[in-house]
């Protein structure tokens, strides 16, 4: 009898402790709230959009109302002419991200890391790290006013368009060639993420011993 008294007990005092340790560090569960908000809004959440590819969904349709198809989607997307360029444009961005993008924040926080006035050390690490929190948005819309072309109704180009119209006589297709567009898209990459990428490094960096890195 004594035995199952303390078998029911256990479990109780267990919960009981365990009610303890939470209201004890109430404030710490609270902290942590924002995170676990954010992981089940932006990560859980969005799950549920892979059901929206298994079905015929349209704007405007209820959800549970659309044509369920399963991966009718995928094999037309697959089997489309439009798949091989796709998969080419993003081998070829990847492949000039790597190239051209991958060792600017490795050279500017070298650089960075040489200079001894503290107070310009920093100024210098905010400027090239500002672009990283300009919307992708803003980049695109300044980039189309500099770039875009001009009409046949004389609409004025972009500041850019006509520079190189002034000196070639023949404006650079740059938004709509083949070629001119892939530079485009890396120079976006570049002038956004190079100061985010500098700032880890400048990190890894101050971690180094400096007898080891001057060796």
């Amino acid at each position: 009898m004594a035995k199952n008294a303390a078998a029911v007990a256990a479990p109780t005092a267990k919960k009981k402790h365990t009610w303890v340790q939470i209201k004890r560090n109430k404030w710490m569960y609270l902290l942590l709230l924002p995170g676990v908000l954010f992981f089940i809004i932006f990560k859980i959440v969005p799950l549920w959009g892979i059901f929206i590819a298994m079905k015929n969904y349209y704007a405007g349709v209820p959800f549970m109302a659309a044509e369920w198809v399963g991966l009718d989607n995928f094999i037309r997307f697959f089997s489309s002419n439009s798949f091989l360029q796709l998969l080419r444009n993003t081998l070829i961005i990847s492949g000039m991200n790597i190239v051209f993008y991958f060792p600017l924040p490795i050279i500017l926080a070298l650089l960075l890391n040489e200079i001894r006035v503290q107070w310009y050390k920093k100024v210098l690490q905010t400027l090239v790290y500002v672009p990283h929190f300009v919307s992708m948005v803003v980049i695109a819309s300044i980039t189309f006013m500099l770039l875009k072309e001009s009409s046949s109704d004389a609409t004025t180009g972009g500041a850019i368009f006509e520079i190189t119209k002034k000196l070639t006589g023949t404006g650079e297709t740059w938004l709509s060639g083949k070629v001119a567009i892939y530079w485009v898209l890396l120079v976006q990459n570049i002038w956004k993420e190079t100061g985010w990428g500098t700032i880890i490094f400048l990190a890894a960096l101050a971690g180094v011993d400096v007898e080891q890195y001057e060796a």
